[in-house]
């Protein structure tokens, strides 16, 4: 390694590469990644070589920048905001599989009760007060926070039902498929044409291998990531390999649950706010060079049909 800022892939490649394990990080590219961040020390790896300690010791930035938000869509956001105040968050709780907590020494927000909504997105705990306004440890951008309000808002509450499908067979999506399908699924092909390892390797960063239940026999992917976007909203990354007959095949599948816990759109913005993430997160830390244009969000809150 030279004397710029090492990434997560100079780290990879002096590990043994065994996803032993014995870090508590299921794989060598996900150890490498949270040194890098600082939650993890090279000393944390049994079989890590000598040259590699104290190199670092300083965290990098946050990975996604804030998008824009124009004044028609900081009036919905607003809008969401006052359906917020006048929530149930008791209710809330159990209807999205979060909980309640009270804010920082259990203070009084605003004069409201000290009460947040606690949700887990991909792992991360964000809190949602009574004024709409999220908390969270980590960098909180737009393909989060629209997503988890509307989450807070709508979900039924409806369990995972084991039935794993694509987008566009999702209530509603009709509108939304090709944009789906240019965004999120063609966005995650470029990624993973580069180096599709390292793609799971990120991947697993978020998610668990991927669980049979409801795909059998040729319906069931070669490799598969299963990702809680929510924790009523799981999503499969699935990658089938080629053969003489067919191309290798990627896709993305979603619990046929999500339909009912969390509109289309939501799910759209979501999806695509994580596979940005999976680009910059490689491109920046994974030693890959540019993979596409950088995306930024689409969404249309003052119309319901899409439009570029």
């Amino acid at each position: 390694m030279d004397d710029a800022k090492p990434t997560a892939i100079d780290v990879f490649r002096q590990l043994d590469r065994s996803n032993c394990g014995q870090c508590g990080v299921p794989s060598c590219f996900g150890f490498a990644a949270l040194v890098i961040k600082g939650d993890k020390r090279v000393q944390d790896c049994p079989s890590a070589p000598a040259a590699l300690r104290d190199l670092f010791t300083e965290t990098l930035e946050p990975v996604l920048r804030r998008p824009v938000v124009d004044e028609a869509q900081a009036a919905e956001f607003e809008a969401l905001k006052r359906e917020i105040a006048a929530l149930d968050l008791a209710d809330a709780a159990q209807r999205t599989g979060g909980e309640l907590r009270r804010g920082p020494g259990g203070e009084q927000i605003d004069d409201l009760d000290g009460n947040r909504l606690a949700i887990r997105c991909l792992g991360k705990l964000f809190e949602i007060d009574r004024r709409g306004k999220l908390h969270a440890m980590c960098h909180v951008n737009f393909w989060l926070f629209w997503p988890l309000l509307q989450y807070a808002l709508h979900c039924e509450g409806v369990p995972h039902r084991g039935e794993w499908v694509c987008f566009a067979d999702l209530r509603g999506a009709q509108d939304w498929t090709r944009f789906f399908a240019h965004r999120c699924e063609t966005g995650l092909r470029q990624l993973a044409a580069v180096d599709p390892d390292l793609l799971f390797d990120a991947l697993s960063l978020f998610g668990t291998g991927g669980e049979g239940k409801g795909l059998s026999g040729d319906d069931y992917p070669d490799r598969a990531i299963v990702l809680h976007l929510l924790p009523r909203v799981r999503m499969m990354v699935g990658y089938w390999r080629g053969d003489d007959d067919f191309e290798e095949h990627w896709t993305i599948l979603f619990d046929r649950a999500c339909e009912r816990n969390l509109d289309v759109r939501s799910i759209y913005l979501l999806v695509q706010g994580f596979v940005e993430m999976m680009r910059r997160i490689l491109e920046r830390h994974g030693g890959m060079g540019p993979v596409g244009p950088a995306q930024v969000p689409t969404i249309w809150l003052t119309d319901h049909s899409p439009r570029r």
